[in-house]
């Protein structure tokens, strides 16, 4: 995972998710924990309507 090397520099965690769901303990984690972050792949990996979703979930961390 290219990934991996981007969270290592950042000392931050990786988070996966599924193609269109946000699993519950992903979330949590995105709410109490972070305030910024990197979506990683295209729509063949993530739809757009899940990357707004944790978009909007970081501005609301803030």
């Amino acid at each position: 995972m290219t990934g991996s090397v981007l969270a290592a520099k950042y000392s931050a965690p990786l988070l996966l998710v599924e193609k269109d769901k946000l699993p519950s303990e992903t979330s949590n984690v995105i709410s109490k924990e972070m305030y910024y972050g990197y979506i990683l792949g295209g729509e063949a990996v993530i739809t757009n309507g899940l990357a707004s979703e944790i978009k909007k979930q970081l501005m609301e961390a803030k």
